[in-house]
């Protein structure tokens, strides 16, 4: 059984006197361990099949000519040409189904590193604005002319992220409102 995290890859391998492509899929079996088996063979060294895209293209062209070749055709021949033409399908298939797969995994990838990089953006935004919110606490404990000019900074930039129409949320503003309010209540009372 082979599990959903297969990986399939393009290797170039020797046989006799010719090179070829093949699409090989890793998998790691029941015991973990890691295993290879070729899915399929991709064409020789000389048509270029080593990409997925390429590949496709060259078996595609091959169903074509296959196709021209079997309608004039008799025979034996036909019968050749028949087997061809559905494995050349079968080829065809066996790489759209590969093609889907690593867009889908290059997409998951993307989402990822998306979700990664507003995740390092809201901490840098949090650590931004903690150093802000530290101004307040310092003005409650220690209160004097420089922490309350401090705090009044720390308000405004905090009014410009956390506002309501500046995009923050109206819980949000009134934490802020509040630990203001309360910072300056504590300069007032030691005035």
């Amino acid at each position: 059984m082979v599990s959903e995290s297969a990986m399939a890859f393009i290797i170039l391998r020797r046989s006799r006197n010719s090179k070829g492509y093949y699409l090989v899929e890793s998998f790691r079996d029941e015991q973990g361990r890691s295993r290879r088996r070729i899915l399929c063979y991709l064409g020789p060294e000389e048509d270029g099949a080593d990409t997925l895209d390429k590949a496709l293209a060259h078996w595609q062209r091959q169903s074509r000519r296959i196709s021209r070749e079997l309608r004039t055709a008799t025979g034996a021949r036909k019968d050749l040409l028949r087997r061809r033409r559905n494995a050349a399908g079968a080829r065809i298939a066996l790489l759209m189904r590969h093609l889907e797969l690593a867009a889908a995994a290059e997409a998951e990838k993307r989402r990822k590193d998306e979700q990664a990089a507003a995740e390092r953006k809201r901490r840098e935004r949090l650590a931004e604005e903690a150093i802000h919110w530290q101004a307040f606490d310092r003005l409650r404990r220690m209160p004097s002319a420089e922490n309350a000019q401090a705090a009044k900074r720390a308000f405004r930039f905090l009014a410009l992220r956390l506002h309501p129409d500046q995009g923050g949320t109206h819980q949000d503003f009134l934490r802020l409102k509040d630990a203001y309010d309360q910072a300056r209540a504590a300069w007032r009372r030691s005035a």
